[in-house]
Order: structure tokens, then C-alpha cells, then sequence
């Protein structure tokens, strides 16, 4: 501090002394006098002076201390723009390389060479990807140019022209499919009849055999002889009348004779009524030698045969006539066949050939009916007409139909041709479309707007009818179908005071039991499900019980208004899976079912003829009115069944009292032209329940049905008293 003191003052004096020549202290003292103010003291005029020279004094310092920093940080800079230089000038010397290389000349800034390098690299890569692209396709032809050579190769064997693209081989593929499923039904037909011949028809040939071995040796004639059989048998009917006319006659002869030996009376008897009967017995006595010379004629008749060769003859005509008859049914089977396929083709042509609007009409009536109405085109009529399929029935005019029915079918064509005309879903208005309907009607337009609504389509409907509002409500509540009501009174501001209440009149529909606990069977009895028919060959109409497994899956079903079978394979082979929504495994576990079910019917059959009723027994024209009711209840009796048969079997052991023989003939007669009366033997249960085995064996492999199934089917047929 002393040191600073001293050189302040020294300084201080030496500026003051520089600046005006005079003793700073008597400038200082002086310019405090003139100022009017109180001098400081010294001591404290040096410390200020102090102070600021300190200050000063490391102003300074920092000043230089800035300056040899800027001065080393322009000495650094220096360095390193020599060393940018440089690296500048080893750039441009690769930038000259990189234009010679690549045969260009980049006349760019150096601040777009990084993006002329991102491009390039892209450009390399995207190269790259094009050879690989490239290699792949040449590599797919090739393996498409293989492959095809070895389809060729395949095809070849089963007769298949050259294949040169994808779409044809994708089609003699599926054709190749078919004809190997085809294939497999044939060896599966070929099979089962191998094992109906083998456990039904040798069996019987053999039993034949046996049969006429013993015939031939109780007879005492050989084979050989078989034609003398033949000769008997149609002598025989004649022979036998005959016979039976001699014996009655000499029958009476002895009686007479008894008679008259024991009765003198007839004595007494006018010669002209002696003379009367002695004539008759001559007359029999007459026809007696007759029938003595017919009898010898006819054993010399069958010595003659065994000694010729008229059998031999008769057996190489019988085997030419079998091989005829064997051409015959040959030809016979291939017009069938060919009736059969060009009819086929040509319902399938037509049905392809058909607009869309008529399938798509067609698809929207089955929904709305759950399958049971369709919608047919009958092109063979001049000009064509438009029929209606309602179930099993045939089918019939439109106008035949009832009204809710086609209120349906109106309804389908207007939303099959609304679909094909609009550029997009449009609203569908309707008004006061339930105004002239009865409950069952409104009932059935309802659950056809609904599945209308279910196709994602907006409904309006407009009525002025509170009824009608209340049934709407009611039916669409618990459809899933989202429903709002918007009173326009209300909307308009208009007094809502004097408005009538809603009244919710629920459309009833017919009501389904529930399981509730029931076994299947005992779900049947609450259905009052109808039994098999095996006299109707269309299997349309069977009860859902009987080809399904699940009391709850069935209910739901009925829920739905799907009764029959017919109606499930409609609705799902149009569309209408979604709406019953069942599994692929369900529908072919219920069609493997239905197959057996037809194989069982066709298998009762034979040998069965038509069913009779009253209607039959009428039209035969044998039965009279005094008849014709205890017939009819004879013919719907459980052990007849509509069995002809059964009522023939009635009618010789006299169940119908005072029932004349001839009409019994008559009637068989009648009973056998029209088919309600076959000469085959019907097959037993065990017989029945080898072919329907045979016919589902695919479905019991893979599990879809199982033999306890099939009893139970079988065990359903009406056998009657068999």
C-alpha cells in the first residue's frame, strides 16, 4: 500500500505538474475553494486516487489479457485454414479422380456432391434390385416352363391336350378332381354292389339252386329236362280243373248211387227226369274219358320230350333270349344315362344363362322364407313364366300363391332389381305398407324388412297408425337390428296431448318349446315330430330332428321358422349361411345323416310298392261305396300301413265281410299296372342296413355318422307285421 501510495502521489503530481505546471494539491485545494465545498483531508484524496488508479490499472490488465487471447486464436485459425487448404486441395485432386472414373463432369457446388452421392447410391442399389428382379423372373419362368413340361407329362396319361398357362392348368386340375372323385363313387358303387352280390345275391342263387335240385329229384327228371317243367306248368292249371271237375262229378255219381240204393223212391221218378240224369252222368262219364285221353296224351307228351331234344333246343333259346334282354338293358341304361345328363346340362346352362337380378331375387326370397319358397323360371313355356316352389310341393303359378307369400316374393324382385340399378346403398322408403294386412301378414313384411335391414340397409317406414308402430316395436325388439321411432308431430312442435297412446300389439309368432333339460327323443315327443316317410322319394320335407344331434342347435333353428332339411340345404346353397349361422362341420354331419336316411328309404322300397289310400282304392274303380270305408281304415291300419300287399293278404283271409272274390282279382290286377303291387321280395331290416352302410361308408370313416345312427334310421321305417 505504502509503494501504491507513494507512486500515486508521484503520479498524480507529475500529471498535474504536466497539465498545467502547478502543484496539483494547490489545483485541487483551489477548485474546492471556488466550488464553495469543504476540502477533504490528504489521506483520503490519496486513497481515492488509489482506488482508481487500482482500477485502472486491471482494466488494463484484462485488456491485454483479451488481446493475447485474440491474438493466439487468430494464430490458431491461421493454422488451421493452412490445414483446410490443404485438405481443400487433396479433395479437389479426388473430385477430378471421381469425374475421370466416372466419365462426367460435375459442375456443382460443393454443397450438392452430397446429395449427387445419395442418389448415386440409390440409383446402385435400385440397379441391383432390378438385376436381382430380373434373375427371379427369368428364374420363375423357368420353374414355370418345368412345371408345366411335368404337368404335360402327367396330364398326358388321362388324356389332356397341351397346357401353355396357369388358367388351363388350374382347369384340367379341377376337372382332374372331379374325375377322380367320380372314379372314387364308382369303385365305391362297384364295391357295394360286389357285397350286396356276394351277402345277398349268391346267397339267394344258391338257395334257389338247392330249391330246384330238390324240385328236379322229387320230380325225377334232370336238368336238361328243364322244359318239361315248363310243359307241366302250363298244363297244369287246366289238369287241375279237370281234375277237380272229374272227382266232383264222380263224387256225385256215388252219391246218387247211395241214394238211390237206399232210396226206393227215386224209382217213382218220371222217365223223362230218369232219362234227364242218366244223360248227366253219361255226359260226365263222357267228359271223364276225355280227361283219361288228355292224360295219357300228356305222359306221351313227356316221354317224347325225354327222348328228343327239345329241351336242349329250349335252353339255347332261353340263354340267346338272356343275351338279348342283357343288350337291351345295356342300351337301355346308356338312354337313361344320356336323357339324364342332356337334361342336366341343359338346367345348368339355362340357370347360368339367367340375369343376375333373377338369381339375386331368388337368393333374398330364401332368406325371407328361411328356405322354403323359391323362385323358379319355366323357360319351356311359350312365352316363359315365373313359378313359385313352396317346400316339397311342385311348383305353381305365382297367382297361386298365397298373399303373405307373395308380398315376400314381390318384395325380393323390387331389392334384386333396386341392388342392380342403384350406384349405391340407398334408403328404402315404405308407407303404410302394413295397412291392409292381417297380423300373419304384418308378421311376415316385418321379419322381410328386417332381413332387409340386415344387409346393412337403412329402412324408413311411414305411418300414421299407432297399431302399427307397436307392432314394428315389438317384432324388431331382440333381432339386433338398431330401431329408433320419430314421432313427426312431436318433431313439429304439434299439441301432443290429444295423441291416442302407443299400444305395443305384438305380432304373435307360433311358439317353440324350449329343451329345458329334455333328452333329444323326449324333445322329439314335444315337437310331435312326424316319423319317416319312406314311400316319398323327396327327403325336402323331413323334420331338422331327424338329421340333427343338438336339442339346443334344433331349437334354434325352429326359432328361426327352418323346419325341414329342405329348407337348411336351400338357404345355405343360396347364400343364407350368416343367417343361421352353422359350422361346415354341423351342415355335413346333418347331410351325411340325410344321405343315409335316403339310401334307407330307397333300400325299404323295394319291393314295396306305391302307398294306398282312399283316393287309390277309388280310382281302381273295384270298390264300391258299400266298401270303400272299411278298405280305406283297412289300408290306414298299423300293420298295413298302404301295404297293397297287406290288403291283398286282408282280402283272401276274409277280414271284409261279404267281399266277392272276383273284385279281390280285379284289384290285384289293378294294384299290380299301376305299381302299388311289385313281385319282388322287400328287403329284411339287415339287408336295408348293409346298403345304407355301403352308401355313407365315407361319413363313418371320418366320424360324421356312426352305426348306432344308422340303426336308429332303420329302426324308424314302417316294417309293419314284417
Amino acid at each position: 500500500i505504502a509503494v501504491g501510495v507513494v507512486v500515486a502521489d508521484w503520479w498524480i503530481r507529475q500529471s498535474a505538474e504536466g497539465a498545467t505546471g502547478a502543484d496539483p494539491r494547490e489545483v485541487h485545494r483551489q477548485s474546492f475553494e471556488a466550488t464553495g465545498l469543504q476540502e477533504p483531508d490528504e489521506d483520503e484524496w490519496v486513497m481515492e486516487e488509489v482506488q482508481r488508479l487500482m482500477y485502472h490499472i486491471m482494466h488494463l490488465a484484462t485488456i491485454r489479457d483479451y488481446e493475447d487471447e485474440r491474438i493466439g486464436r487468430i494464430n490458431d485459425l491461421e493454422g488451421e485454414a493452412e490445414a483446410h487448404g490443404e485438405k481443400r486441395g487433396e479433395f479437389r485432386e479426388e473430385h477430378q479422380e471421381v469425374e475421370d472414373l466416372l466419365g462426367i463432369d460435375l459442375k456443382l457446388d460443393d454443397e450438392w456432391l452430397p446429395l449427387l452421392v445419395d442418389n448415386i447410391g440409390i440409383w446402385q442399389r435400385q440397379s441391383s434390385d432390378a438385376v436381382a428382379a430380373e434373375k427371379a423372373l427369368a428364374d420363375f419362368k423357368s420353374a414355370q416352363a418345368d412345371l408345366l413340361s411335368k404337368l404335360n407329362g402327367e396330364l398326358g396319361a388321362f388324356n389332356y391336350g397341351e397346357v401353355d398357362s396357369a388358367e388351363i392348368a388350374a382347369q384340367s386340375i379341377e376337372d382332374l378332381d372331379h374325375r377322380q372323385s367320380d372314379h372314387t363313387a364308382a369303385i365305391s358303387e362297384r364295391a357295394d354292389g360286389q357285397r350286396q352280390i356276394k351277402h345277398t345275391v349268391e346267397p339267394g342263387l344258391e338257395r334257389v339252386t338247392l330249391e330246384r335240385t330238390v324240385i328236379y329229384e322229387r320230380l325225377g327228371i334232370e336238368e336238361e329236362e328243364e322244359h318239361r317243367i315248363d310243359d307241366w306248368l302250363s298244363e297244369r292249371p287246366e289238369y287241375l280243373r279237370r281234375q277237380n271237375a272229374l272227382v266232383e262229378a264222380e263224387t256225385i255219381r256215388e252219391d246218387r248211387k247211395q241214394s238211390i240204393s237206399g232210396h226206393e223212391k227215386y224209382l217213382e221218378l218220371e222217365p223223362v227226369e230218369i232219362q234227364q240224369r242218366i244223360a248227366a252222368e253219361q255226359e260226365i262219364a263222357d267228359r271223364r274219358d276225355e280227361y283219361s285221353e288228355k292224360i295219357a296224351g300228356i305222359e306221351h307228351d313227356i316221354e317224347a320230350a325225354k327222348i328228343g331234344h327239345q329241351l336242349s333246343n329250349a335252353l339255347e333259346a332261353r340263354d340267346a333270349a338272356k343275351g338279348r334282354l342283357a343288350d337291351a338293358r345295356e342300351e337301355n341304361c346308356r338312354s337313361v344315362v344320356g336323357s339324364l345328363l342332356t337334361s342336366w346340362i341343359r338346367e345348368a346352362a339355362v340357370d347360368r344363362s339367367r340375369p343376375e337380378v333373377f338369381r339375386r331375387a331368388n337368393e333374398i326370397l330364401v332368406r325371407f322364407t328361411s328356405g322354403a319358397l323359391q323362385l323358379l323360371l319355366d323357360d319351356r313355356a311359350t312365352p316363359p313364366v315365373f313359378r313359385a316352389r313352396l317346400g316339397v310341393q311342385p311348383p305353381r303359378p305365382v297367382d297361386q300363391l298365397s298373399i303373405g307369400e307373395r308380398v315376400q316374393l314381390l318384395m325380393a324382385v323390387r331389392l334384386a332389381f333396386l341392388e342392380y340399378a342403384e350406384p349405391a346403398r340407398l334408403p328404402l322408403l315404405l308407407d303404410e305398407a302394413l295397412g291392409t294386412s292381417d297380423d300373419e301378414r304384418a308378421g311376415t313384411i316385418i321379419d322381410s324388412v328386417v332381413e332387409i335391414a340386415r344387409q346393412r340397409r337403412q329402412i324408413f317406414y311411414f305411418t300414421a297408425q299407432h297399431d302399427e308402430v307397436g307392432k314394428w316395436v315389438a317384432r324388431v325388439e331382440g333381432s339386433g337390428v338398431p330401431l329408433k321411432v320419430i314421432d313427426l308431430a312431436e318433431v313439429r312442435r304439434f299439441a301432443a296431448a290429444g295423441a291416442r297412446p302407443l299400444h305395443i300389439a305384438a305380432v304373435e309368432a307360433s311358439a317353440v318349446p324350449a329343451p329345458e333339460g329334455l333328452s333329444y327323443d323326449e324333445y322329439a315327443e314335444a315337437l310331435n315330430v312326424p316319423g319317416l316317410n319312406p314311400a316319398d322319394e323327396n327327403l325336402d320335407g323331413l323334420h331338422l330332428w331327424h338329421v340333427l344331434d343338438d336339442a339346443d342347435f334344433l331349437h334354434e333353428m325352429l326359432r328361426k321358422n327352418i323346419r325341414t332339411w329342405g329348407q337348411l340345404r336351400t338357404l345355405i346353397e343360396h347364400g343364407g349361411a350368416g343367417m343361421v349361422e352353422v359350422s361346415d362341420t354341423r351342415i355335413s354331419q346333418a347331410a351325411m345323416v340325410a344321405k343315409a336316411i335316403k339310401a334307407a328309404c330307397d333300400g325299404w322300397r323295394i319291393g314295396r310298392g306305391k302307398p294306398v289310400d282312399r283316393a287309390v282304392l277309388q280310382d281302381s274303380g273295384c270298390v264300391s261305396k258299400k266298401f270303400i270305408d272299411e278298405l280305406s281304415q283297412l289300408a290306414q291300419d298299423q300293420e298295413v300301413a298302404g301295404d297293397a300287399r297287406g290288403i291283398m293278404d286282408a282280402l283272401e283271409h276274409d277280414r271284409v265281410t261279404m267281399w266277392r272274390k272276383k273284385n279281390t282279382e280285379r284289384l290285384r290286377d289293378y294294384f299290380e299296372e299301376n305299381d302299388y303291387l311289385t313281385g319282388t321280395v322287400p328287403l329284411q331290416p339287415d339287408e336295408i342296413r348293409f346298403r345304407v352302410i355301403a352308401a355313407v361308408t365315407e361319413g363313418i370313416h371320418s366320424g360324421q355318422i356312426d352305426e348306432a345312427k344308422i340303426d336308429r334310421i332303420i329302426g324308424s321305417l314302417p316294417f309293419g307285421t314284417e
